[in-house]
C-alpha cells in the first residue's frame, strides 16, 4: 500500500467515526426530547401522543437508562387508553361499515369495521358521515381505561317528500267552491228580500186604498209574509256576505299551504221572534 493510500484509508476511517459520533449524538438528543415529550403529554391525558414518544424512546438506540422508563411507562400507558369500537347503522336497522367517523373535527376513520380504536380520555364530539344520510353527531364522555366502549349511532329513515305546494299562480278549488256558495246565498237572500218588498206593497196598496181592497185576514197575511221573508233575506244576505269573504281570502291567501283544504260544510238558517241565527260551519 502507498502512503498516499493509506492516508486515504485514514480520512474514510475517520470520517465515519465522526458521523457515527454525529449519529449517536442526534439518537441521544431524539431519545432525550421523547423521553421528556411524552411524560408531559401523558400529564396532559393526550395518551395517544405520549405513546408515540414512548415508543421512540423505548428504541434500542436509546441509553439503557431511559428505555427501563420508556418501556415501563409505555405499559402503563397502552393499559390506561381507552378504545373505542364504533356500530353504525342506518335508518332501515341495517349495520353500515362505509362511514366516515371524525373526532373533535379531526378524521378519526375513514369507515366502520368493528375494529377497536384507541383514543384519549375525556369529552368527545364524534361525527358521522355516510352518503345519502344527513350527518350526525354524538357528545360522549371517554373514560380513562376504557376498553372497547360501543359507540351506537344510527342514520335517520329516508322519510317522504313534503307535498307539492301550489304555485303563486294557481287558484284553490276551495275558493271557487266557497265563493260560489256565497253568491248562492246572496241571491237567494236578495230574492226574499224582494219578496218582502212585494208583500209589504201589496199590504201597503190595500191599507191606503178608499175603500179598502182587501180584507183584515189578507192585510195581516201579507204583512206576517212580508217579516218573515225580511228576516230570511237579512239571514241569507248575511251568511252570504260572509262565505264570499272567506272565499274572497282563500283566493288571496292562495300560496299558504293549507288554503286548498278549507271547505264550507254546512249553513244553518234559523228563524226567530224578531229575528235569526245564521250558522257557517267548515274547516279553514
Amino acid at each position: 500500500m502507498t502512503r498516499a493510500s493509506g492516508f486515504l484509508v485514514v480520512c474514510l476511517l475517520a470520517g465515519s467515526t465522526a458521523l457515527a459520533r454525529e449519529a449517536r449524538a442526534q439518537d441521544a438528543k431524539t431519545c432525550a426530547g421523547a423521553y421528556v415529550s411524552a411524560q408531559k403529554l401523558r400529564a396532559k391525558s393526550q395518551l395517544r401522543e405520549s405513546r408515540e414518544q414512548l415508543l421512540v424512546c423505548s428504541r434500542d438506540a436509546c441509553s439503557a437508562t431511559l428505555r427501563v422508563d420508556c418501556v415501563r411507562w409505555l405499559a402503563e400507558v397502552e393499559a390506561a387508553m381507552p378504545t373505542v369500537v364504533f356500530a353504525v347503522r342506518s335508518g332501515d336497522g341495517k349495520d353500515l361499515s362505509d362511514v366516515q367517523v371524525s373526532m373533535d373535527g379531526q378524521k378519526l376513520s375513514d369507515h366502520v369495521g368493528g375494529a377497536a380504536i384507541p383514543i384519549d380520555p375525556g369529552n368527545h364530539l364524534f361525527h358521522f358521515d355516510a352518503a345519502g344520510a344527513a350527518p350526525i353527531e354524538q357528545q360522549v364522555v371517554i373514560r380513562e381505561g376504557e376498553k372497547a366502549r360501543e359507540i351506537r349511532a344510527a342514520f335517520a329513515g329516508s322519510s317522504p317528500p313534503p307535498p307539492a305546494a301550489e304555485t303563486a299562480g294557481s287558484t284553490p278549488v276551495a275558493a271557487y267552491v266557497v265563493g260560489a256558495g256565497g253568491i248562492a246565498l246572496l241571491a237567494l237572500g236578495t230574492y226574499f228580500e224582494v219578496s218582502g218588498l212585494s208583500s209589504k206593497s201589496s199590504a201597503s196598496n190595500c191599507l191606503n186604498s178608499s175603500p179598502p181592497s182587501c180584507s183584515s185576514n189578507t192585510y195581516n197575511a201579507d204583512v206576517s209574509s212580508a217579516k218573515q221573508s225580511f228576516v230570511a233575506g237579512d239571514l241569507l244576505v248575511g251568511a252570504g256576505l260572509a262565505t264570499v269573504a272567506v272565499g274572497l281570502y282563500l283566493f288571496l291567501s292562495r300560496s299558504h299551504a293549507g288554503a286548498s283544504h278549507a271547505v264550507v260544510q254546512a249553513v244553518d238558517l234559523r228563524t226567530t221572534l224578531g229575528g235569526g241565527v245564521a250558522t257557517v260551519v267548515g274547516r279553514f
